[in-house]
């Protein structure tokens, strides 16, 4: 549950009513402090998604590009539930490459349980995400890859520069 949250008391209890209904454990992420969710429901400020993604059968987010992107490289199904900004665009990306589904806000209440319980019941979707994470880079090798982009965009800069002066 990740960093912008117009009301996050009513979303994190509906998202904890989800989850106790499923009968699941679940991690909530938020600097507020919250009431008791129930046992199975564990609250930190922080946590390294890059190591509890891996171990997690799905994630409910609002759709920040570095949840997503963390979530494509585990390979897990996403519920995405956007307020602002990006967030909306990245949920239906999400929904196009089949990885995961977007809630409106409006309809959190009604639509969360379902909504999850459709995630971790889609065979389909769960697939996708196990495709795309074998094309998706993390950690040490996407830094790589990243600064080859970026030393191979910046030779092909400094070779057209000197092609301008000559």
């Amino acid at each position: 549950m990740g960093s912008t949250c117009i009301d996050e008391i009513s979303y994190h209890a509906t998202a904890a009513t989800a989850v106790n209904a499923l009968g699941l454990r679940a991690i909530f992420l938020t600097n507020q402090e919250l009431p008791s969710l129930g046992p199975n429901i564990l609250v930190r400020s922080y946590v390294p998604l890059s190591r509890l993604l891996s171990a997690a059968r799905a994630i409910v987010h609002h759709g920040g590009t570095g949840t997503v992107s963390q979530a494509l490289a585990a390979g897990i199904p996403q519920l995405i539930t956007p307020v602002v900004y990006d967030q909306f665009d990245n949920a239906v990306r999400i929904e196009r490459l089949g990885c995961g589904i977007q809630l409106a806000s409006g309809t959190l209440a009604r639509n969360m349980l379902p909504g999850l319980q459709r995630l971790l019941e889609s065979v389909e979707i769960q697939q996708n995400c196990i495709t795309l994470r074998s094309r998706v880079d993390s950690g040490p090798s996407a830094c790589r890859r990243a600064l080859s982009v970026i030393e191979e965009v910046a030779s092909q800069a400094m070779s057209n520069r000197g092609m301008i002066g000559a």
